[in-house]
């Protein structure tokens, strides 16, 4: 499993930067060159790599009232703490969801079709549990693992939609539903094209759309 770092980096009277990296310590060395008072990793945590960015966007929208410029806040040190070893934990929580998943329900088009149907509605009650909690890198990373699994076509579909569906959550946060509904189209189209593919082989009824 490929990690990052989402950490605390600032000067000893603050204020305190949040963000990730992969490396933290090349961070906090690209940082303080920038910085004319020194800096130190005041904590981070490690966390699977398709978390991190939706992780440090959640720490900042919970501290936005602290904010004193870009990524950097004036909240308490302690407090700051806190919440990066709970989000973390959450993190987790998602990333072995993921793993469950394909565990479970992974299986190749050339196999069983009706277990493959059984696929795409796991998938898309996958994507949208990691929609709900905001970890929009997880649906990309839950993609990624399908992409064998699947046709390349077909895999295309959903990934095009990655990108207008992270801005609507990342930069307008009240568009999260319209994104979700992006990603549910996107799904539609996935199984629409499997099944044209395969519906004399299937054997259940396949008329159905997924509904957000």
């Amino acid at each position: 499993m490929r990690t990052a770092f989402v950490y605390l980096i600032g000067p000893k009277a603050g204020p305190i930067k949040i963000g990730h990296a992969a490396n933290v310590k090349t961070r906090l060395h690209s940082l303080q060159i920038g910085n004319w008072e020194p800096i130190s990793i005041l904590h981070s945590v490690t966390v699977p790599l398709f978390t991190a960015a939706a992780a440090e966007a959640a720490l900042h929208k919970r501290f936005a009232d602290y904010r004193v410029r870009g990524e950097w806040f004036s909240a308490p040190l302690e407090m700051l703490k806190a919440a990066l070893e709970n989000i973390a934990h959450e993190a987790q929580d998602a990333d072995a969801a993921n793993d469950t998943f394909h565990e479970n329900a992974c299986v190749r088009l050339t196999q069983d079709p009706r277990a493959t149907w059984d696929v795409l509605s796991a998938y898309r009650e996958t994507a949208n549990n990691l929609l709900a909690k905001g970890y929009i890198e997880g649906v990309n990373a839950a993609l990624m693992k399908e992409a064998g699994q699947v046709p390349y076509a077909v895999f295309l579909a959903v990934v095009v939609h990655r990108r207008d569906i992270a801005r609507s959550v990342y930069d307008k946060p009240h568009l999260a539903r319209q994104a979700e509904r992006s990603l549910v189209i996107a799904l539609d189209a996935l199984v629409n094209i499997w099944r044209r593919t395969h519906q004399q082989r299937l054997g259940v009824d396949v008329s159905r759309r997924f509904v957000a």
